[in-house]
């Protein structure tokens, strides 16, 4: 089962590869303060992380931003969720999202930035981390991590000390509304 997964992710990191070459992106790293749009993944299996998610994501809410929370769950029977879940039915057989309409806006719309919240490797959420159109992507180190603009390692720290971690290095962009002189 494990060979099998392994695989799938090979397929899905292979194909993102080659999409990602043809993409236009500039990045463009934005002060978290600045940011008025906020795209948060992460994986909603995780109680504990997923009570400190919603939690800071309140908090962004409160300062006047827009954030939408999407979680990635191997759970099929989905109860009334404060987020757009992603689950299986969502993904093709290698884990690349499906044509539906909610995963469609996620990759339409242009986000401030995009927080990958998620501490093990899913490759249904590096695809849409990496296909998206932000200014700005950050998140928790992991392999295949290339598209990310600013990682924070896990490694012993622990969830929430990372997070603010990240959160702390966010805050201290200087953004520019200019294009530095060559």
């Amino acid at each position: 089962m494990q060979l099998l997964k392994k695989f799938k992710s090979a397929i899905l990191y292979f194909k993102l590869k080659t999409e990602i070459q043809r993409q236009k992106r500039v990045s463009k790293p934005k002060n978290i303060e600045d940011c008025k749009s906020i795209l948060i993944l992460f994986d909603a299996d995780d109680s504990f992380n997923l009570k400190q998610i919603l939690k800071r994501a309140q908090s962004f809410r409160e300062n006047g931003k827009k954030v939408l929370l999407c979680g990635s769950t191997d759970k099929s029977v989905l109860n009334e969720m404060p987020f757009t879940p992603l689950t299986k039915k969502d993904v093709n057989w290698y884990g690349k999202p499906a044509n539906n309409t909610s995963i469609a806006q996620l990759l339409d719309k242009e986000w401030d930035c995009i927080l990958s919240l998620y501490v093990s490797q899913n490759p249904t959420l590096d695809y849409i981390t990496a296909k998206s159109q932000a200014s700005t992507k950050a998140g928790f180190y992991h392999q295949n991590t290339a598209f990310m603009d600013i990682m924070v390692d896990v490694c012993n720290q622990g969830f929430q000390k990372s997070l603010d971690d990240l959160l702390i290095i966010l805050k201290t962009i200087k953004s520019r509304s200019y294009e530095p002189a060559v």
